[in-house]
């Protein structure tokens, strides 16, 4: 651990990185109605652009963890923001609606490697009781992203300038680490030891060939002697824990990616004025009043519940507070399953339930997340369980963005609350069971498992 923690640096890397990743994945809702006028893609296409930048989010995943174990996080960030700066500069330049997905992918390459380096490094360069509220801020910034993605066709109808926003926050990522970030001192401890290890076994390997060649082989007495008089050598390094040891954060890991999108985030957040139209279901001269209020209560309910859980997060026991969030986030879908009647007489009743399950998810598996894999990242394995958590988390997020407007269009909206519903009772359930406290202040013994 450095002597002065660099809280500034580790709070703009994961700020900015927060506001990129929700500005990218709202852009293409919020530019959607000027895509189609000029491109006039097929339902199927727009999905896929929709998609784009999460499919290149699960490839990233796993490829950043690669390189973040090899290269080191200073590395992966500078890989990460560069992709985001070229996907953004690809998107805004081009008239073919394949190099826009094309281009996307790059991004969510650059996302995949920047939401695994950067919550890593902050974990290694700050003390525990101050990563918290660092991770947990990653949050508000995604929030905010996707608030600014809704508003940006107020500010300009070019479709072009909407997409090429997006870069500026990667870019700006990039200067700050190419000045300020400097290699995680973890990181660096464990490759020097690992090349001391390595070059242990070399003079090893060595010193058992000399004693083999016939200058020095008299007898085998004489080397049976010689190799009880031997100095031991270092042992090569070897993982601090075993591999199975690594089974039950990562898990834990995948379970907290699970909660926090298969829950129905995506959807609620991305779509909610698919939501207010589909509940609503109105055609009266109001409904554009109507449908309006839903997504605006839902984004200010979004932010001020990833506001909040900061300081929940930093002083609450977490697994109470996770389970709490995910019952809440239950019965706010059921709430707002029973009022498909009800909501066409008063559609305040939908926003306010909608509101609530965003306020909800973000108090608990919403901001939770990266505090949470953070937490269950202990070494060696702390890169693979990041890798993991991103890995479910990103695929569940892409599925949602593909089959939820179809799965709306076959299966109504009720039906498709109601699966969410219960998944998150299914999700509440396996937290109950198998997630142990991890907030330091609150662990019965020493160590997490």
């Amino acid at each position: 651990m450095p002597a002065r923690e660099p809280i500034t640096l580790c709070t703009w890397l994961i700020c900015l990185g927060g506001f990129h990743y929700g500005y990218n994945v709202a852009v293409v809702g919020a530019a959607k109605d000027v895509l189609s006028a000029e491109f006039a893609p097929p339902t199927e296409v727009f999905s896929l652009l929709s998609a784009a930048a999460l499919l290149g989010a699960i490839i990233g995943s796993p490829v950043s963890a690669i390189v973040c174990s090899r290269y080191g996080r200073r590395l992966s960030t500078l890989i990460g923001e560069s992709l985001s700066v070229i996907g953004a500069l690809g998107c805004s330049l081009t008239n073919s609606m394949h190099i826009i997905i094309i281009s996307r992918v790059v991004i969510g390459l650059g996302v995949g490697f920047c939401t695994l380096a950067k919550p890593l490094y902050v974990r290694e360069m700050l003390s525990e009781e101050r990563s918290s509220p660092v991770q947990a801020s990653f949050a508000p910034a995604v929030a905010l992203g996707i608030l600014t993605a809704q508003s940006s066709s107020l500010v300009t109808s070019d479709w072009r300038l909407q997409l090429l926003f997006g870069g500026c926050p990667p870019f700006v990522l990039l200067c700050v680490a190419i000045i300020w970030m400097k290699e995680s001192p973890t990181w660096l401890a464990s490759r020097e030891e690992l090349q001391a290890a390595r070059l242990s076994e070399d003079r090893q390997v060595s010193s058992t060939r000399v004693e083999a060649s016939p200058r020095t082989v008299g007898s085998s007495t004489a080397i049976n002697d010689h190799a009880e008089n031997a100095t031991p050598t270092t042992p090569m390094l070897v993982p601090t824990q075993p591999l199975a040891s690594a089974y039950q954060p990562v898990a834990l890991a995948a379970l907290m990616g699970l909660a926090n999108q298969l829950t129905g985030a995506y959807p609620i957040l991305v779509y909610a004025p698919v939501l207010a139209h589909r509940g609503l279901n109105t055609s009266s001269s109001s409904a554009s009043d109507d449908e309006q209020l839903v997504p605006m209560v839902v984004t200010v309910a979004n932010l001020l519940g990833s506001c909040v859980a900061i300081p929940l997060l930093a002083r609450c026991p977490r697994r109470p507070l996770l389970c709490l969030g995910c019952a809440m986030m239950a019965a706010c879908l059921w709430w707002t399953v029973t009022l498909e009647a009800a909501a066409r007489e008063q559609p305040t009743l939908l926003a306010l339930a909608l509101g609530a399950w965003c306020f909800a998810y973000e108090v608990s598996v919403g901001s939770g997340y990266f505090v949470i894999v953070s937490d269950l990242a202990t070494a060696p394995w702390a890169t693979l369980t990041f890798a993991v958590g991103n890995l479910v988390r990103f695929a569940g997020e892409c599925a949602s963005s593909v089959l939820f407007l179809t799965a709306v269009e076959s299966l109504g909206m009720t039906r498709t609350l109601a699966f969410y519903a219960l998944v998150t009772v299914v999700i509440l359930v396996a937290l109950l069971a198998v997630l142990p406290e991890t907030h330091p202040r609150f662990r019965r013994v020493v160590g997490l498992f």
